[in-house]
Protein backbone atom coordinates (compact mmCIF):
# COMPACT_ATOMS: atom_id res chain seq x y z
CA UNK A 1 0.00 0.00 0.00
CA UNK A 2 1.35 3.40 -0.89
CA UNK A 3 0.97 6.81 0.86
CA UNK A 4 -0.17 9.83 -1.15
CA UNK A 5 0.50 13.41 0.05
CA UNK A 6 -2.19 15.80 -1.11
CA UNK A 7 -1.74 19.59 -1.67
CA UNK A 8 -3.31 20.58 1.65
CA UNK A 9 -0.82 18.44 3.50
CA UNK A 10 -3.17 15.62 4.36
CA UNK A 11 -2.12 11.99 3.86
CA UNK A 12 -4.24 9.46 1.93
CA UNK A 13 -3.54 5.74 1.76
CA UNK A 14 -4.16 3.76 -1.46
CA UNK A 15 -3.18 0.68 -3.40
CA UNK A 16 -0.74 0.57 -6.24
CA UNK A 17 -1.76 -0.94 -9.57
CA UNK A 18 0.55 -3.89 -8.92
CA UNK A 19 -1.14 -4.61 -5.58
CA UNK A 20 -4.59 -4.48 -7.17
CA UNK A 21 -3.52 -6.83 -9.96
CA UNK A 22 -1.99 -9.29 -7.48
CA UNK A 23 -5.20 -9.26 -5.42
CA UNK A 24 -7.34 -9.86 -8.48
CA UNK A 25 -5.03 -12.66 -9.53
CA UNK A 26 -5.41 -14.37 -6.15
CA UNK A 27 -9.19 -14.02 -6.32
CA UNK A 28 -9.15 -15.53 -9.80
CA UNK A 29 -7.06 -18.49 -8.66
CA UNK A 30 -9.35 -19.16 -5.68
CA UNK A 31 -12.42 -18.92 -7.93
CA UNK A 32 -10.88 -21.29 -10.47
CA UNK A 33 -10.20 -23.81 -7.71
CA UNK A 34 -13.58 -23.58 -5.98
CA UNK A 35 -16.04 -23.10 -8.85
CA UNK A 36 -15.74 -26.66 -10.25
CA UNK A 37 -16.40 -28.05 -6.76
CA UNK A 38 -19.41 -25.77 -6.29
CA UNK A 39 -20.81 -26.67 -9.70
CA UNK A 40 -20.26 -30.38 -9.06
CA UNK A 41 -22.04 -30.14 -5.70
CA UNK A 42 -24.92 -28.31 -7.36
CA UNK A 43 -25.28 -30.99 -10.05
CA UNK A 44 -25.10 -33.66 -7.35
CA UNK A 45 -27.89 -32.02 -5.35
CA UNK A 46 -30.04 -31.63 -8.47
CA UNK A 47 -29.59 -35.33 -9.29
CA UNK A 48 -30.44 -36.36 -5.72
CA UNK A 49 -33.60 -34.25 -5.72
CA UNK A 50 -34.78 -35.71 -9.04
CA UNK A 51 -33.88 -39.23 -7.93
CA UNK A 52 -35.84 -38.95 -4.67
CA UNK A 53 -38.85 -37.62 -6.54
CA UNK A 54 -38.74 -40.47 -9.06
CA UNK A 55 -38.31 -43.06 -6.33
CA UNK A 56 -41.28 -41.66 -4.42
CA UNK A 57 -43.53 -41.54 -7.50
CA UNK A 58 -42.72 -45.11 -8.56
CA UNK A 59 -43.22 -46.40 -5.01
CA UNK A 60 -46.60 -44.68 -4.84
CA UNK A 61 -47.61 -46.10 -8.21
CA UNK A 62 -46.94 -49.65 -7.06
CA UNK A 63 -48.93 -49.09 -3.86
CA UNK A 64 -51.87 -47.87 -5.94
CA UNK A 65 -51.53 -50.88 -8.25
CA UNK A 66 -51.74 -53.20 -5.26
CA UNK A 67 -55.02 -51.60 -4.22
CA UNK A 68 -56.50 -52.50 -7.59
CA UNK A 69 -54.70 -55.74 -8.49
CA UNK A 70 -53.98 -57.22 -5.09
CA UNK A 71 -50.61 -58.22 -3.66
CA UNK A 72 -47.69 -58.06 -6.07
CA UNK A 73 -47.11 -61.71 -5.21
CA UNK A 74 -49.87 -62.54 -7.70
CA UNK A 75 -48.99 -60.09 -10.47
CA UNK A 76 -48.08 -61.21 -13.98
CA UNK A 77 -44.31 -60.97 -14.44
CA UNK A 78 -44.31 -62.89 -17.72
CA UNK A 79 -41.18 -64.46 -19.14
CA UNK A 80 -37.64 -63.51 -18.16
CA UNK A 81 -36.12 -60.78 -20.37
CA UNK A 82 -39.04 -60.89 -22.78
CA UNK A 83 -39.89 -57.43 -24.04
CA UNK A 84 -43.61 -58.20 -24.38
CA UNK A 85 -43.71 -59.30 -20.73
CA UNK A 86 -42.05 -56.04 -19.72
CA UNK A 87 -44.55 -54.02 -21.78
CA UNK A 88 -47.48 -55.90 -20.24
CA UNK A 89 -46.18 -55.36 -16.71
CA UNK A 90 -45.50 -51.67 -17.32
CA UNK A 91 -48.88 -50.99 -18.92
CA UNK A 92 -50.74 -52.86 -16.18
CA UNK A 93 -48.97 -51.86 -12.97
CA UNK A 94 -47.23 -48.55 -13.70
CA UNK A 95 -48.72 -46.55 -16.57
CA UNK A 96 -52.25 -46.18 -15.12
CA UNK A 97 -50.84 -44.73 -11.90
CA UNK A 98 -48.29 -42.26 -13.27
CA UNK A 99 -48.49 -39.11 -15.38
CA UNK A 100 -47.06 -40.60 -18.58
CA UNK A 101 -46.34 -38.25 -21.49
CA UNK A 102 -44.90 -40.86 -23.86
CA UNK A 103 -45.08 -44.64 -23.95
CA UNK A 104 -42.45 -46.23 -26.19
CA UNK A 105 -43.21 -49.82 -25.31
CA UNK A 106 -40.12 -51.84 -26.20
CA UNK A 107 -39.32 -49.40 -29.00
CA UNK A 108 -37.04 -46.37 -29.06
CA UNK A 109 -37.46 -42.66 -28.31
CA UNK A 110 -37.86 -42.57 -24.54
CA UNK A 111 -34.18 -42.66 -23.54
CA UNK A 112 -31.07 -40.70 -24.42
CA UNK A 113 -29.18 -43.71 -25.72
CA UNK A 114 -27.69 -46.96 -24.47
CA UNK A 115 -26.91 -47.96 -20.90
CA UNK A 116 -23.27 -48.00 -19.79
CA UNK A 117 -21.54 -49.15 -16.63
CA UNK A 118 -19.43 -46.70 -14.65
CA UNK A 119 -16.35 -48.13 -16.34
CA UNK A 120 -17.80 -47.42 -19.78
CA UNK A 121 -18.98 -50.88 -20.79
CA UNK A 122 -22.23 -51.00 -22.76
CA UNK A 123 -25.03 -53.12 -21.31
CA UNK A 124 -27.41 -54.17 -24.08
CA UNK A 125 -30.13 -55.44 -21.74
CA UNK A 126 -31.10 -51.87 -20.91
CA UNK A 127 -31.29 -48.59 -22.81
CA UNK A 128 -33.20 -47.11 -25.71
CA UNK A 129 -32.15 -49.77 -28.22
CA UNK A 130 -33.02 -52.71 -25.97
CA UNK A 131 -36.10 -54.67 -27.03
CA UNK A 132 -36.08 -56.45 -23.65
CA UNK A 133 -36.89 -53.23 -21.81
CA UNK A 134 -40.18 -51.31 -21.89
CA UNK A 135 -39.79 -47.53 -21.62
CA UNK A 136 -41.95 -44.52 -20.73
CA UNK A 137 -41.39 -40.80 -20.12
CA UNK A 138 -43.28 -39.22 -17.22
CA UNK A 139 -44.35 -35.62 -16.77
CA UNK A 140 -41.60 -34.99 -14.21
CA UNK A 141 -39.04 -35.29 -17.02
CA UNK A 142 -37.35 -38.59 -16.27
CA UNK A 143 -37.75 -41.94 -18.04
CA UNK A 144 -38.56 -45.32 -16.59
CA UNK A 145 -37.41 -48.65 -17.96
CA UNK A 146 -38.99 -51.98 -16.98
CA UNK A 147 -37.27 -55.33 -17.53
CA UNK A 148 -38.98 -58.56 -16.51
CA UNK A 149 -36.99 -61.25 -14.75
CA UNK A 150 -39.77 -63.81 -14.89
CA UNK A 151 -40.73 -63.55 -11.21
CA UNK A 152 -39.54 -60.01 -10.53
CA UNK A 153 -38.89 -56.77 -12.40
CA UNK A 154 -35.91 -54.45 -12.61
CA UNK A 155 -36.87 -50.78 -12.76
CA UNK A 156 -34.49 -48.25 -14.28
CA UNK A 157 -34.73 -44.51 -13.61
CA UNK A 158 -33.10 -42.37 -16.29
CA UNK A 159 -32.92 -38.85 -14.86
CA UNK A 160 -32.19 -37.27 -18.25
CA UNK A 161 -35.08 -38.93 -20.03
CA UNK A 162 -34.58 -38.56 -23.78
CA UNK A 163 -32.33 -35.51 -23.37
CA UNK A 164 -28.62 -35.06 -22.81
CA UNK A 165 -25.74 -37.19 -24.05
CA UNK A 166 -26.25 -40.25 -26.22
CA UNK A 167 -25.69 -42.64 -23.34
CA UNK A 168 -26.95 -43.16 -19.80
CA UNK A 169 -24.25 -43.94 -17.23
CA UNK A 170 -25.14 -46.08 -14.24
CA UNK A 171 -24.83 -44.21 -10.98
CA UNK A 172 -24.87 -40.81 -12.66
CA UNK A 173 -28.10 -40.43 -14.60
CA UNK A 174 -29.21 -44.07 -14.65
CA UNK A 175 -30.30 -45.79 -11.42
CA UNK A 176 -31.71 -49.26 -10.76
CA UNK A 177 -34.41 -50.49 -8.43
CA UNK A 178 -36.47 -53.62 -8.22
CA UNK A 179 -39.74 -55.22 -7.19
CA UNK A 180 -39.37 -58.79 -5.93
CA UNK A 181 -42.49 -60.29 -4.30
CA UNK A 182 -40.49 -63.00 -2.52
CA UNK A 183 -38.00 -60.56 -1.00
CA UNK A 184 -38.25 -61.04 2.77
CA UNK A 185 -36.73 -57.64 3.56
CA UNK A 186 -38.80 -55.61 1.08
CA UNK A 187 -41.87 -57.69 0.19
CA UNK A 188 -43.93 -56.01 -2.55
CA UNK A 189 -41.91 -52.83 -2.07
CA UNK A 190 -39.94 -50.90 -4.65
CA UNK A 191 -36.36 -50.75 -3.36
CA UNK A 192 -32.93 -49.65 -4.51
CA UNK A 193 -31.02 -52.36 -6.33
CA UNK A 194 -28.72 -54.22 -3.94
CA UNK A 195 -30.23 -52.67 -0.80
CA UNK A 196 -31.11 -56.15 0.45
CA UNK A 197 -27.40 -57.07 0.37
CA UNK A 198 -24.51 -56.14 2.66
CA UNK A 199 -22.81 -52.76 2.46
CA UNK A 200 -19.68 -54.44 1.12
CA UNK A 201 -21.69 -56.06 -1.67
CA UNK A 202 -23.37 -52.73 -2.45
CA UNK A 203 -19.93 -51.37 -3.28
CA UNK A 204 -17.74 -54.31 -4.20
CA UNK A 205 -20.14 -56.91 -5.57
CA UNK A 206 -20.50 -57.77 -9.26
CA UNK A 207 -23.16 -55.06 -9.58
CA UNK A 208 -21.58 -52.78 -6.98
CA UNK A 209 -21.45 -49.01 -7.07
CA UNK A 210 -17.81 -48.88 -8.12
CA UNK A 211 -15.64 -48.78 -11.20
CA UNK A 212 -14.70 -52.44 -11.20
CA UNK A 213 -14.94 -53.05 -14.92
CA UNK A 214 -17.93 -55.42 -15.00
CA UNK A 215 -21.08 -54.94 -17.08
CA UNK A 216 -23.16 -54.34 -13.96
CA UNK A 217 -20.82 -51.86 -12.29
CA UNK A 218 -23.07 -49.14 -10.95
CA UNK A 219 -26.37 -51.02 -10.73
CA UNK A 220 -26.25 -50.85 -6.92
CA UNK A 221 -25.74 -47.08 -6.73
CA UNK A 222 -29.36 -46.29 -5.85
CA UNK A 223 -29.23 -48.91 -3.11
CA UNK A 224 -26.01 -47.40 -1.78
CA UNK A 225 -27.42 -43.86 -1.81
CA UNK A 226 -30.51 -44.98 0.11
CA UNK A 227 -28.33 -47.01 2.50
CA UNK A 228 -26.34 -43.82 3.21
CA UNK A 229 -29.50 -41.87 4.06
CA UNK A 230 -30.07 -40.36 0.61
CA UNK A 231 -26.55 -39.00 0.54
CA UNK A 232 -23.79 -39.36 -2.04
CA UNK A 233 -20.83 -40.42 0.06
CA UNK A 234 -17.26 -39.22 -0.22
CA UNK A 235 -15.41 -41.41 -2.67
CA UNK A 236 -18.53 -42.06 -4.78
CA UNK A 237 -17.20 -43.47 -8.06
CA UNK A 238 -19.01 -41.04 -10.38
CA UNK A 239 -18.22 -37.36 -10.86
CA UNK A 240 -21.16 -34.99 -11.30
Amino acid sequence: MCTIHERNGSIKNGFTLAEVLITLGIIGIVAALTMPVLMSNHRKNVALTKLKKAYSEISQAFKMAELEHGSCEYWDYGTAFDGDSAVNFMNTYLVPYMNVVKNCGKGTGCWNGDAYSISGIRNGTYGDNSTATAKIIVNSGYSIGVTSGGDYVTIQINLNGPKGADKAVMGKELFFGGLIPTNEQFPCQFFGHGLNHSEDDLVNGDMGCSDNGTRGAGMNCLGLIIHDGWRIRDGYPVRF
